[in-house]
């Protein structure tokens, strides 16, 4: 019954069995299908009844989903006077200040203030909101690293911060490295956090398998809820 599209607490579900331990669920963009990762053997009326407990955060997600979109894409970011740029999850109007300085990017009552001289077009503001965006990046993920090393009793002997278009992380275990996305400067922390603890559960089990999401949910029991606020905007 891989992949089938059931009705269940009167939504349509795409129903598919695994060889993991725990029901998973997600809602997906576009559209907000809802797609249902069953354990082998889970009788269809446990997983109805896992949708229904569901309901309400479905409803909620489906909602954020069609409102999203209003968040303009960077292609069509053009870093000007009160445009919304996020930081860590929150939201901030920029403000344009224009300035002989070195330019800089600090953030005072709901505004991105960006000290830039006079004649910077958008792909200098872009840059500089960017290249800020990677130091806010270097300075957080040190101390990250520094819990969650003895936590998982791994080793991390470099990471990288780059702007990549479809992945949030990457993690090369034969130098146990790790790559991270400059998107997540624009995300809530506890996005940051879990990709990197993803990344280094890579160098304890190397494959997305059971063992995988095992060693998630006991290093991260909310993992799936911080995904899904991950992924609630596409990468940009």
């Amino acid at each position: 019954m891989t992949g089938l599209l059931l009705q269940m607490a009167g939504f349509e579900v795409e129903v598919a069995i695994k060889d993991i331990r725990s029901i998973r669920l997600r809602v997906c963009a576009p559209g907000g299908l809802i797609r249902l990762s069953l354990p082998r053997g889970v009788p269809l009326e446990r997983a109805e009844a896992f949708v229904e407990a569901k309901r309400d955060w479905i409803l909620r997600y489906r909602q954020q989903l069609k409102t999203r979109e209003s968040h303009p894409p960077a292609c069509a970011r053009t870093f000007s006077e009160r445009e919304s740029h996020q930081v860590w999850g929150k939201c901030y109007l920029i403000s344009i200040i224009p300035s002989p300085h070195t330019p800089a990017v600090e953030l005072r009552n709901g505004w991105l203030r960006l000290h830039v001289p006079p004649d910077f077009g958008v792909n200098e503001r872009k840059k500089v909101v960017e290249q800020w965006e990677h130091r806010q990046l270097l300075d957080v993920i040190p101390p990250l690293l520094n819990h969650w090393q003895p936590v998982m009793g791994v080793r991390v002997a470099g990471f990288c911060v780059r702007a990549m278009k479809s992945r949030w992380g990457s993690c090369t275990i034969a130098r146990r490295t790790i790559r991270l996305n400059l998107e997540l400067a624009r995300r809530h922390p506890d996005c940051l956090e879990y990709v990197l603890v993803h990344e280094m559960i890579h160098l304890l089990e190397r494959s997305h398998n059971a063992r995988f999401y095992t060693l998630m949910s006991h290093f991260l029991p909310d993992w799936q809820e911080r995904e899904h606020r991950l992924n609630r905007q596409s990468l940009r």
